[in-house]
């Protein structure tokens, strides 16, 4: 694969992403008073049929390998999503971006590091849907460090030499 198309690949699945994250998971509730929208957690279903949600459903992904955690997808949009109106120009500081959010920018400035994980980490979590071998947070934190470390530390030292 060359390297203009897997960045289109990549970018086109990073704007497919975005789109996604910012729709909250809604239903309509039946109820008299006017009902209106309501959020619902997102769940997954374990083969016994019980729904997971919430931390269960991130336990499930790290201990079964059911592919991807919508987590960190949806983070990784966000924190685009986030570096892209700052660029543009539509958000001057991370406390715009806060306020707009109604979040912390301190949440803000941790999760935005997401943005500049390295390409070849991008491509494996977003496009082959590879799960990493950390948590979020650990996530966050790697984002920090050089991008010739990142895809071991991301996903071991067996996943930094495959395609």
């Amino acid at each position: 694969m060359t390297a203009a198309f897997s960045q289109m690949k990549l970018s086109a699945e990073m704007t497919r992403l975005i789109s996604r994250a910012g729709s909250p998971r809604a239903k309509k509730t039946g109820h008299p008073s006017g009902g209106g929208l309501q959020k619902r957690p997102a769940a997954l279903a374990n083969p016994a049929g019980r729904m997971f949600t919430g931390p269960q459903m991130r336990r499930h992904h790290r201990l079964h390998g059911a592919g991807q955690d919508p987590h960190v997808l949806r983070a990784i949009a966000r924190a685009w999503n986030w570096r892209r109106k700052i660029e543009r120009g539509e958000a001057s500081t991370i406390a715009d971006i806060a306020g707009a959010e109604k979040v912390a920018d301190r949440f803000v400035s941790r999760m935005m590091r997401l943005a500049y994980l390295a390409p070849d980490v991008l491509e494996k979590l977003l496009i082959q849907r590879i799960p990493p071998a950390l948590s979020l947070n650990d996530l966050v934190v790697v984002a920090e460090l050089p991008w010739a470390e990142q895809v071991e530390a991301v996903f071991g030292a067996a996943s930094g030499s495959s395609p």
